[in-house]
């Protein structure tokens, strides 16, 4: 089912990036994620990194945590908290999929199994809030400058130049792609999509081609 059997990440950030509140520089190991039903034998309690919710510490290497949720089935009430998971930490991006059993896996023979229908529907209402969390999220960027790593042309229009931003933002701005390629960047950003933001170069290059 959704989430439950997908990844879940949080695209890294620094403090001024609108991380999240109270994160540190320190790391915290991860405690039992709240939804999480803990059982014995093969299932397992879902964890994540940081402290509880939603105030996260971070690694210095991820101002934002990531966490896998895995197990083949989950009653709707467990669907509703990993819902509010995502309203309350507030992603930039999730990773979504439903459960697939794989023939010959333990995961296959559990009880529990989630109908194909269930499945599809409880994929398309998670996508619904992980798109609209996304594009508020997108907004804290908007009429701001970030540094961009150029990865070359936007293959969709050669007139573009594509990059990164230090969130892991797909950023496009008006630009010989080919020449900035490697280069460090500073991008006045314009207009926001929910996983990518449009700008205007502000300034020259901030470091020579890589």
């Amino acid at each position: 089912t959704p989430l439950w059997g997908s990844r879940v990440s949080q695209e890294g950030g620094g403090l001024s990036s609108g991380g999240a509140p109270g994160c540190g520089r320190g790391f915290a190991p991860p405690p039992p994620h709240p939804w999480g039903k803990k059982k014995v034998g093969r299932e397992f309690v879902i964890r994540r990194s940081g402290a509880p919710l939603p105030h996260a510490l971070c690694h210095p290497s991820r101002q934002h945590p990531a966490h896998d949720n895995l197990r083949p089935g989950e009653t709707e009430e467990q669907f509703q908290g990993t819902l509010r998971l995502v309203e309350e930490v507030g992603f930039d991006r999730v990773n979504t999929a439903a459960f697939s059993p794989r023939p010959g896996t333990p995961a296959a023979a559990w009880d529990g199994q989630v109908a194909d229908l269930i499945k599809s529907d409880r994929l398309q209402r998670l996508n619904v809030v992980v798109n609209r969390v996304a594009g508020q999220r997108a907004q804290r960027f908007l009429d701001r400058e970030l540094e961009v790593l150029v990865e070359g042309p936007n293959p969709k229009d050669p007139g573009q130049a594509m990059g990164r931003s230090r969130h892991n933002k797909l950023v496009f701005f008006d630009g010989d792609g080919a020449a900035l390629r490697g280069s460090l960047v500073m991008v006045h950003v314009h207009k926001v999509h929910a996983y990518s933001l449009f700008g205007e170069l502000a300034g020259r290059p901030l470091a020579a081609r890589m």
